[in-house]
């Protein structure tokens, strides 16, 4: 788990104040048990160097959430996961692997969550960056920003489906045209943050 410090630095001009109204807002109706929709995807983009990435860690240094016994905590854990043409679904969301189980001895197979699945699972702010560029992984991507379940197919035992945390956080990140990349992502995950 890493949570952020808040970055005493951090500027706040008006574009940025205006995206993390957006991501409060979002956060809120997320937070609202009636409204079932899976509202907790952000797309963010622009050149780089423009603060895209210290947003996403900014929300999750400061997120405040108060337990079912009142007390007061500050901070997410937050994950950024950085998206090339090679990047594997399976790495970075999830697989199942044979093992040997200690007990038996028998040969088992057991869900290992990537490094996105496994931040989804236990309720962070997940930085997806330059999700422009893996497609594949962009639709892989789509049954945690729609449906709010992490889906992993085995062999054994048919689709698995996981959870993701009520209180996770996508952010989308991506550079429109840079380095030849497109100019958005597919229009299936765009029409889901």
């Amino acid at each position: 788990e890493f949570i952020p410090m808040p970055d005493p630095n951090f500027e706040i001009n008006a574009q940025t104040e205006m995206i993390m109204r957006a991501i409060s807002s979002t956060m809120q109706l997320g937070a609202n048990k009636d409204r079932m929709s899976w509202t907790r995807a952000i797309g963010l983009y622009g050149p780089p160097g423009t603060g895209k990435n210290t947003i996403a860690r900014q929300v999750a240094a400061s997120v405040k959430t108060v337990d079912g016994d009142g007390n007061l905590s500050q901070g997410m854990n937050y994950v950024e996961a950085n998206i090339t043409p090679e990047s594997s679904m399976q790495e970075l969301i999830g697989t199942t692997v044979l093992e040997t189980d200690p007990g038996s001895g028998s040969t088992v197979s057991r869900t290992r969550l990537g490094k996105i699945g496994l931040a989804a699972a236990m309720g962070s702010v997940v930085c997806v960056n330059e999700m422009v560029r893996n497609p594949k992984l962009a639709t892989a991507l789509q049954s945690m920003l729609e449906d709010g379940e992490i889906q992993i197919d085995s062999p054994e035992q048919g689709m698995i489906r996981i959870p993701v945390h009520p209180s996770t956080i996508f952010v989308m990140t991506w550079n429109p045209g840079y380095e030849g990349d497109p100019e958005r992502p597919g229009q299936a995950p765009l029409s889901r943050m």
